[in-house]
């Protein structure tokens, strides 16, 4: 009869293993930390020395052109990437631009456009946007959030804040304004027309923030969605080529297990790979098909989502938070892919600790918001769906207190004479 396996045969086990190796498991793990925090301080030290300015673009009362005109200027703004190889990356820091398109709300005032950008970067945007709306007029000005105090939540203001990310694989897309465009009575559907509403609703001492962060991506987030085609349609999967520090962890965890099952000798066995299944996709998988197929087509940004909605403690209103969320949802589909609240960062608290934890997260997504600093948790978003969320609006779209220009500058015709 054999004799009970001791219950803490396997803990002793463990740790006779790791008394024995840990000068070959300690060192690895090290170097990721030290890695990621030498990247964090590389990444600051230079992002400090960006020198910040804030364009207000004041929109001409009618405009006939289509956010198709500002999915041109994005992909214009695609130019600002930069090669960054190992030594600037690993050793001076290099890090690439990115910018802000904003949204604004100011009870009683009315609803802005602004374009936060390092100083580097506003030549480019500016005959990017001129190249698309002549009318628009652009100007320095200065930064809103410094009209409110440098930290917030205080004894006179509180905020609610959170930022979006894409709920699914980057590849998959968002509802874009072309399903917006329904023409009908002589209108089109304009997705900024019910924000805007909501907007103009703000009573003095209510501000709602939007900012829309945007970095250049290369090719690689495209794979994804060659992947996922090829597996709707039955093709066999690459193997994925593995990095350095991927194969280093496979080694360990081969090198764990040897010590605790027996080795298997022999190669599997490949079967033959299976036909292609693309005939035999159901109308829904074929849609997928194709919307991915759309959007990997188009360039695409790293983008992160911030908002914010602060006001006097005597006006603050959880009721201005779900017309926000329903901005952003209309651009949800159920089958493709959908905005997310990342709860992460949200300023919305449900357990242990509650106050405390909401008033330093609080604290923390107003500092990121006029830092500008970039979402930890991001996405890819191609130039279609950034110009769906963030466009001028077209002439169709009344809201009371949309600022429009109500003439424009020309340039004096070439055969002026001159006394």
């Amino acid at each position: 009869m054999p004799l009970p396996l001791d219950p803490n045969y396997g803990i002793a086990l463990i740790g006779a293993f790791f008394n024995e190796w840990w000068w070959l498991i300690l060192p690895p793990f090290l170097y990721f930390l030290f890695r990621e925090i030498w990247h964090y301080h590389l990444e600051k030290k230079t992002v400090l020395k960006w020198k910040w300015v804030t364009l207000s673009l004041q929109v001409p009362r009618e405009i006939v052109k289509t956010p198709k005109a500002m999915e041109q200027i994005f992909a214009g703004l695609h130019a600002s990437t930069v090669g960054i190889n190992w030594i600037e990356k690993h050793i001076t820091g290099k890090v690439q631009e990115w910018m802000c398109f904003e949204l604004v709300g100011i009870g009683n005032k009315g609803v802005f456009f602004y374009v936060t950008l390092p100083q580097q970067l506003r030549n480019l945007v500016e005959s990017q946007i001129y190249a698309q709306y002549p009318q628009v007029e652009i100007s320095e000005a200065e930064d809103y959030t410094h009209f409110l105090p440098p930290r917030l939540p205080d004894k006179n203001y509180n905020l609610w804040g959170t930022e979006y990310y894409l709920k699914k694989e980057s590849c998959y897309p968002l509802r874009m304004y072309s399903y917006f465009e329904e023409i009908k009575d002589e209108k089109r559907v304009d997705p900024l027309a019910n924000l805007f509403e909501w907007f103009s609703r703000l009573k003095d001492g209510e501000q709602i923030w939007i900012q829309m962060h945007i970095r250049p991506a290369d090719d690689e987030w495209k794979k994804e969605g060659d992947r996922i085609i090829a597996k709707l349609a039955g093709k066999p999967e690459k193997p994925k080529a593995k990095s350095s520090s991927q194969g280093l962890m496979e080694f360990l965890r081969n090198l764990l297990l040897g010590f605790f099952q027996e080795p298997i000798w022999g190669e599997e066995k490949k079967g033959d790979a299976l036909p292609s299944r693309a005939q035999f996709l159901t109308p829904g998988e074929k849609d997928i098909v194709q919307c991915i197929e759309e959007k990997i087509a188009k360039i695409g940004f790293h983008s992160g989502i911030r908002v914010i909605y602060t006001a006097k403690k005597e006006l603050f209103s959880k009721a201005n938070v779900p017309p926000i969320n329903a901005f952003f949802r209309q651009f949800n589909t159920q089958n493709l892919n959908a905005l997310k609240s990342n709860s992460k960062v949200g300023t919305s608290i449900d357990f242990w600790f509650k106050q405390g934890r909401e008033l330093y997260r609080k604290a923390r997504i107003y500092r990121r918001y006029r830092e500008r600093e970039f979402p930890t948790v991001y996405s890819v978003l191609n130039i279609e769906e950034l110009a769906s969320i963030y466009h001028f609006p077209i002439k169709e779209v009344e809201a009371p207190n949309l600022g429009r220009i109500g003439s424009y500058k020309s340039s004096p015709p070439p055969n002026l004479p001159i006394a």
